[in-house]
């Protein structure tokens, strides 16, 4: 009986060492092939063909991209894989809320931009001003700006404005003056006089459109700055 637990005992070491034995050849074939393959890929990232050869700028409406493209055009040539800070990039455009960078290999550089996003608008002056959702006001082409600011409204009252504005397709559609305590929008040869209280001025909207403009073969102005009253401008039926 001694003789066979001794046997057994044996064996039992025997087959633990085996099991050691290929554990530690298996982990040596791992790291071979390991540091076989990192070598062999760091061969690679040096190689000519992970040279930066293209940059290109995505996301430019509002921002110089030109001067952004030419900020980036240094990285032509390097490696694609070599650490690039994005601080020593950028440039000073207001426009630019943040930058990202995107390796396309083998060879090409994507540059992400995020602009700041106009809220609204409006001429100032000889000036033009856009705002931003960030609250940035920066300057802006006349060109496509419909909203005049004649006079500086309460800062709580431009803030309902633009609320107004932003879900309005009359006001984004129209040419609009702003005066301190009420505004003013010119739509189809009709001057109508809004107030800064949304309640107001889109509950006497559609009451105006519902139910007052068949009433009138011309109109000329409309005063929508009273609750629930409006007083028009124009020629009534015959």
């Amino acid at each position: 009986m001694g003789h066979w637990c001794g046997g057994h005992i044996k064996g039992s070491r025997w087959l633990m060492f085996k099991i050691a034995f290929r554990a530690v050849v298996a982990g040596l074939i791992f790291g071979l092939i390991f540091f076989a393959g990192t070598a062999v890929w760091q061969v690679l990232c040096k190689s000519s063909i992970f040279t930066i050869d293209t940059v290109e700028v995505r996301g430019v409406v509002r921002t110089d991209a030109n001067r952004l493209r030419a900020a980036y055009q240094p990285l032509v040539g390097k490696n694609i894989f070599d650490e690039i800070s994005l601080d020593s990039a950028l440039t000073n455009d207001d426009w630019v809320r943040r930058i990202e960078m995107k390796r396309v290999l083998p060879d090409k550089l994507v540059v992400l931009v995020e602009e700041e996003r106009e809220v609204i608008s409006y001429k100032t002056g000889d000036k033009c001003i856009s705002q931003t959702e960030s609250g940035k006001e920066l300057s802006t082409d006349c060109a496509t700006v419909r909203i005049e600011m004649a006079e500086r409204p309460l800062d709580e009252e431009f803030e309902e404005f633009i609320g107004m504005y932003s879900s309005s397709e009359l006001l984004k559609s129209s040419k609009i003056t702003l005066e301190n305590g009420f505004f003013l929008v010119y739509s189809d040869g009709v001057e109508i006089v809004g107030s800064y209280r949304p309640e107001v001025f889109s509950r006497n909207y559609d009451l105006f459109k519902d139910r007052i403009r068949t009433r009138y073969r011309s109109i000329t102005s409309i005063d929508l700055t009273v609750k629930n009253k409006i007083y028009v401008k124009g020629v009534i039926n015959g």
